[in-house]
C-alpha cells in the first residue's frame, strides 16, 4: 500500500478547469463499513489515507466502504462553483462532504437506491456542486459503497467546463439512441412490408442492446427510481437478452441451419442455456449474476464472430459485415477489460467506445441485411434466367423492392432529424426550467448571475444605459410569523405577479434574488425611466392588498435604484451593490419608498 502524500492537490487556476481523478488521489478503505465523516476527519484515520497508484480507479468487487479525499484550492480572483461529477451511475451509496478547516460546509447523500430528488441535479450521474471562494483551500470527501463492481470515474470541474461536458454527453447519448430507434423503426417497417422474420429478429436485437446501454448509462435510476428490479438488475437482464437475440439473429443471418447444421444445433442449446441464466438473474445473488452476465456477453460475442468467420471462408459474402461489426464490438470489450485493469489508459472512454462500437455494428448489420437480400435476389435471378418466361417478372419485383428500400432510407433520415430536434428542444426546456423560481414564476439568482454580466457588457460596448432595481417587502418576516408561511408564500407569489406585470419589454427581467428580495434588470433604460418603473411597482403593491378567505394584508416595498452608462466592462457587481445600498437607505428613511442614484458603473 502506498503511503499518503501531501503533494496531491487540485489547483483551480482557470475558468475552464477540469481534472479526471486517478493516480495520486488519497484513498481509505473502511473494511467494516462503520465509520462516519466525523470519525474519518479524526487524526488517526487521516493517517490511514494512502496515495492511489493507478490511473483508473477500478476497485473491483468489495463489501468495504471507500473514502476519497481531494484537497482543492482556488487560485482565481473570484469564487468558483465546483462540480464533482461521479460518472458511474450503478453505485448503491454515494456521499459527498465539503470540509473547510475541519468543519463540514456541505453534504449530499445519494445512490442508485435513492430517488433522483436526492441528487443536486436531475442527471444520470452523481453530481455535487459547491462554492469555492477565491484563495480558499477546502477538502472534498466522497464515501462510496456498492454490491456491484466499483468503478470511480470522477471528474472535478468548474461550472463552465461542467456545462460544456454535459452538453457533449447529452448530444452523444441522443445521437446513439436516436440511431438505435431509427434502425428499429426502419427494420420493423421492412418486416411488415416483406414479412421476413430476420428483420424482426434484428429489431429485437437492437431493442435489447439499446435497453442494455440505457441501463448501463444509469437512465432507469433517473426515470424509473421506484422500479427496483430494473434499477438494480436491468443492465444484467438486457445484457443476457442481447446475447439471446444476437445468437438467434446470427442463425438467421448466416443461414447456419443449411450452412453449418451441427453448429446450429449447438447454438440452439446455447440459447436454452442463456434463457436459464435469464431466469436465474431474477432470483440469484448479485455477485453470481454479474459473473454470469459477463460470461454470456463475452462468450456470445466470440461464438458468433467465430461462426461468421467460418461462413465467410465458405464464400457467404454478407458474413463479412458480421465479422467486421462483431470484431469491433469485441475490441471495445477487450479495451474496456484491459483499461479497467489499468493495463491500458483511458477507461473513462470505455462507455463511449462501447456505444460507438455498437452503433457501428448496428449500421453494418443493417447494411449486411440489404447485402444479404441482394445476394439472395441475385441467386433467384440466376434461377429465374433458366426460365425465360419469369425473367421480366423477377426484374420488376427486384425494382419494387429497391424503390421501397430507398423510400425507407429517406424516412430513416427524417426520423433521425426529428429525434435530434426533439432532443435539442428538451435540452433547451431543461435549461430554462433550471433558471425559474417555482414559487413566483420569476427567474432565479442563477439566471441573474448569467444575465446581468452579459447585459452590463453589452451596455458598456454600445454606450447605452442600464439600470437595476432592488426590492424588499417591508416587514415580511413579521408578516410571515403573524399569518403563517402559507400566506407568506401567497404574498411572494403576488409580489412576483405585480413585478412581472410592470415589465413590458422582452429584455426587462425580474428575478427572485432571495427570500423576500427581488431584482429587476432594465437594459437600455436610464435612471429616470428606471425610477418611473420602480415607483409604478411600489404604488401597485400599495394599491393591491393580498387576501385569502381569512385576511387581507397590504404589502409595501422599499426600492433601491441604480443606473447609468457603464465606463467599466466588468463592474456589474458594483451596479448591483449600489442598488442594494439605495435599498437600505429606503429602509432607513421609513420604508415604502424609492431611493435612486446615478452611479459610475
Amino acid at each position: 500500500m502506498a503511503m499518503a502524500s501531501n503533494d496531491f492537490q487540485l489547483v483551480v487556476d482557470r475558468l475552464d478547469f477540469q481534472q479526471r481523478i486517478g493516480a495520486g488521489v488519497l484513498l481509505f478503505e473502511d473494511v467494516n463499513s462503520i465509520l462516519n465523516i466525523e470519525q474519518v476527519l479524526s487524526n488517526p484515520i487521516q493517517e490511514d489515507f494512502y496515495s492511489y497508484p493507478h490511473m483508473n480507479m477500478n476497485l473491483g468487487y468489495s463489501e468495504s466502504t471507500f473514502w476519497i479525499k481531494i484537497p482543492i484550492v482556488n487560485q482565481l480572483s473570484q469564487t468558483q462553483t465546483i462540480n464533482a461529477d461521479l460518472k458511474y451511475p450503478l453505485i448503491d451509496e454515494v456521499d459527498f462532504y465539503v470540509v473547510n478547516k475541519g468543519k463540514i460546509q456541505s453534504t449530499l447523500k445519494t445512490g442508485d437506491h435513492l430517488s433522483p430528488t436526492s441528487k443536486s441535479f436531475t442527471l444520470k450521474n452523481y453530481v455535487h456542486q459547491f462554492s469555492l471562494p477565491s484563495g480558499s483551500n477546502q477538502e472534498l470527501y466522497i464515501r462510496v459503497r456498492t454490491t456491484s463492481a466499483l468503478s470511480l470515474q470522477l471528474v472535478i470541474s468548474t461550472e463552465m467546463k461542467f456545462v460544456e461536458s454535459l452538453s457533449v454527453d447529452q448530444v452523444f447519448d441522443g445521437a446513439y439512441f436516436g440511431l438505435a430507434v431509427g434502425l428499429m423503426l426502419y427494420n420493423l417497417f421492412l418486416y411488415f412490408l416483406l414479412r421476413e422474420k430476420i428483420y424482426l429478429e434484428y429489431t429485437s436485437f437492437v431493442l435489447t442492446y439499446a435497453c442494455f446501454a440505457f441501463c448501463l448509462s444509469g437512465y432507469p435510476q433517473l426515470l424509473f427510481p421506484d422500479v427496483t428490479l430494473l434499477t438494480e438488475r436491468g443492465v444484467y437482464f438486457f445484457g443476457v437478452l442481447t446475447g439471446l437475440f444476437l445468437t438467434q439473429f446470427c442463425r438467421s443471418y448466416l443461414i447456419t441451419p443449411q450452412g453449418l447444421p451441427r453448429t446450429d444445433r449447438f447454438l440452439k442449446l446455447y440459447m436454452i442455456g442463456i434463457s436459464l441464466v435469464f431466469i436465474f438473474e431474477i432470483f440469484g445473488p448479485l455477485y453470481l449474476v454479474v459473473g454470469l452476465n459477463s460470461l454470456v456477453i463475452f462468450s456470445g460475442s466470440v461464438i458468433v464472430l467465430t461462426i461468421a468467420i467460418i461462413r465467410q471462408r465458405q464464400g457467404f459474402g454478407p458474413a463479412k459485415y458480421f465479422v467486421i461489426g462483431q470484431g469491433v464490438v469485441i475490441l471495445s470489450v477487450i479495451f474496456t477489460t484491459l483499461s479497467s485493469q489499468n493495463i491500458l489508459p483511458g477507461y473513462y472512454l470505455a462507455s463511449s467506445f462501447i456505444k460507438l462500437a455498437n452503433g457501428f455494428e448496428l449500421i453494418l448489420f443493417s447494411i449486411g441485411l440489404a447485402d444479404r437480400i441482394n445476394l439472395m435476389k441475385a441467386r433467384e435471378v440466376q434461377l429465374v434466367k433458366k426460365a425465360q418466361a419469369a425473367e421480366a417478372e423477377a426484374a420488376r419485383v427486384q425494382k419494387v423492392l429497391l424503390e421501397a428500400q430507398v423510400r425507407e432510407n429517406e424516412q430513416l433520415d427524417q426520423l433521425v432529424r426529428e429525434r435530434t430536434e426533439e432532443l435539442e428542444k428538451a435540452n433547451k426546456r431543461l435549461e430554462e426550467l433550471n433558471t425559474i423560481d417555482e414559487l413566483t414564476g420569476l427567474r432565479n439568482r442563477r439566471f441573474l448571475n448569467q444575465y446581468l454580466p452579459t447585459e452590463h457588457q453589452r451596455a458598456f460596448r454600445e454606450k447605452q444605459p442600464i439600470s437595476v432595481l432592488m426590492f424588499d417587502i417591508d416587514f415580511f418576516k413579521k408578516l410571515n410569523d403573524t399569518h403563517g408561511h402559507q400566506f407568506g408564500d401567497l404574498c411572494l407569489a403576488s409580489a412576483g405577479s405585480i413585478i412581472r406585470s410592470n415589465l413590458k419589454r422582452s429584455p426587462d427581467v425580474a428575478i427572485r434574488y432571495g427570500g423576500e428580495e427581488f431584482v429587476v434588470v432594465l437594459p437600455a433604460t436610464d435612471l429616470q425611466g428606471a425610477n418611473i418603473v420602480a415607483e409604478n411597482i411600489r404604488k401597485q403593491f400599495e394599491d393591491n392588498p393580498v387576501n385569502d378567505e381569512q385576511r387581507t394584508v397590504v404589502m409595501t416595498v422599499s426600492v433601491g435604484v441604480a443606473g447609468g452608462i457603464p465606463n467599466k466592462r466588468d463592474n456589474h457587481e458594483g451596479l448591483l451593490k449600489e442598488a442594494d445600498d439605495n435599498l437600505y437607505k429606503a429602509k432607513e428613511n421609513g420604508r415604502n419608498q424609492v431611493i435612486y442614484h446615478s452611479v459610475t458603473v
